[in-house]
């Protein structure tokens, strides 16, 4: 039984003894003054009491009236009532009954329906925390981005120095989660501050993980210099004062900073070592393509693609072609770019979509719109455990991604899509430089964990994509 069903209860036993011995005109308040003990302990004071139970006091009263009218009925008829009166009243204590008994099942009815109405609020105020721990978990994964993205807009100065500003004033709290988290062994980093400020525990981190390296020495990546590449990076990673790819060991052979720890023969090797291998295009889609060498007008080559037909089983690769050319002429005939200024998602639905139609006939499914990594977000909770010594991490959200790649619940790759005019901005940058290499380390490792066989050949891809 639950707690308010019992409270429930005792009350309306409370109220029947009361009506029962009470000679004087039964009232609310004469029911509380008699009966403060327990409403003490069910923890109900008198405004409560008369706001919430005076249908039940009411219900209770016309119990207790018809009780005591049976009562009195019986007790002054004693056998001085002739015997056709007697008849005539049984029929009306009878009639009394059935009286009685149809408003006992429409109260039961409505105690049902009142129970069911508590049962729904309770699940009502339950999803509200659900939803509520799902809104802080969501808001600490998007807070670093939002607010860099509001300090640019106010001026990026700015921006900066109020978020450090925000990570000193959580230093000693985000120290003491930097030393728990498994970032020696885990293959990404992350800052212990939200800011992408090293701090000196982060540093120290850092440190412990390249001389994790440094262990099995013979196994490093040498270059025909004869250089090793993790001894160079570890230069690199050791001098930064913010966090950079290279602390989650990845490298950007184009990244410029590279260049005071590399040669240029040095970074071309390892630009194209491994390097995959992309076939050549189908002739029967190249001659397809030719055909258009000679359309310079909207109208010439709107009546030109509808010249053909293609169906998309049959002739996939031809009927996106087609289909993707169609698009691209209505953006220009409707002017949809020039209406107004146009926002990422506008142009990642209407001008970037055909990337997702491009799979249709695959089995790899596309995800649009700022989904959210699950394959990131396991190795960001790889080592979460229930409470103990230390009381248990809140989970973290995987990173959240304009376009997925999946099969089979197995993340393959991921895009960034931005406007033209956020070409070398700051949020570019992060996506490109950070966020899209993070996120498809993430999904190496997942990938790796599945098929470990595999390390040699395994490959993620990223796509960006501006204009």
């Amino acid at each position: 039984m639950s707690k308010n069903t019992q409270i429930i209860s005792e009350l309306e036993e409370a109220f029947k003894e009361y009506f029962k011995y009470e000679k004087e005109t039964p009232s609310l308040a004469g029911f509380a003054e008699k009966n403060q003990n327990l409403l003490i302990k069910c923890s109900i004071n008198t405004n409560n009491l008369k706001a919430t139970w005076t249908k039940r006091f009411q219900r209770a009263l016309k119990d207790a009236s018809i009780v005591k009218f049976e009562e009195n009925h019986n007790s002054a008829e004693g056998g001085a009532v002739a015997e056709g009166g007697a008849v005539a009243e049984e029929g009306a204590v009878a009639e009394e009954g059935e009286k009685r008994k149809a408003e006992e099942a429409k109260e039961e009815a409505e105690r049902e329906e009142e129970a069911e109405r508590e049962v729904e609020v309770e699940r009502e105020v339950e999803a509200g925390r659900e939803a509520e721990v799902e809104r802080e978990a969501e808001g600490e994964a998007e807070g670093e981005a939002e607010g860099e993205a509001e300090g640019e807009a106010e001026g990026e100065a700015e921006g900066e120095a109020e978020g450090e500003a925000k990570g000193e004033e959580k230093a000693e709290e985000d120290m003491s989660e930097a030393t728990e988290k498994p970032q020696t062994t885990s293959p990404t980093f992350t800052t212990s501050s939200n800011t992408s400020t090293l701090t000196s525990d982060d540093k120290s981190i850092i440190k412990q993980r390249y001389e994790a390296l440094r262990k099995n020495e013979n196994e490093m990546w040498t270059l025909a210099s004869g250089r090793k590449v993790e001894k160079q990076i570890e230069k690199f990673a050791l001098a930064c004062n913010f966090e950079h790819p290279v602390h989650s060991f990845i490298i950007d052979p184009r990244d410029k900073l590279l260049k005071d720890y590399f040669t240029e023969d040095e970074l071309e090797e390892i630009k194209t070592y491994h390097v995959p291998k992309l076939p050549n295009m189908p002739k029967h889609l190249y001659d397809y393509l030719n055909t258009y060498k000679d359309k310079h007008t909207l109208d010439d080559i709107f009546n030109h693609n509808e010249s053909f037909k293609f169906h998309p089983l049959k002739n996939p690769d031809e009927y996106w072609i087609k289909q993707t050319i169609t698009k691209a002429l209505e953006i220009e005939y409707y002017d949809y770019l020039g209406k107004c200024n146009r926002t990422e998602a506008d142009i990642l639905r209407r001008v970037w979509n055909f990337v997702d139609y491009c799979f249709d006939e695959s089995k790899i499914a596309v995800t649009f719109g700022e989904k959210a990594s699950k394959a990131v977000s396991s190795q960001v909770n790889g080592n979460r455990t229930v409470a103990g010594v230390n009381p248990r991490k809140r989970k973290e959200v995987g990173t959240k991604v304009d376009l997925l790649f999946s099969e089979m619940n197995r993340e393959l790759g991921t895009g960034e899509a931005g406007r033209c005019d956020d070409i070398g901005g700051t949020k570019s940058l992060e996506e490109a430089g950070m966020k899209l290499p993070k996120t498809m380390k993430g999904m190496f490792m997942s990938l790796l964990e599945v098929q470990p066989q595999c390390l040699r050949e395994l490959k993620t891809y990223g796509y960006i994509i501006t204009g």
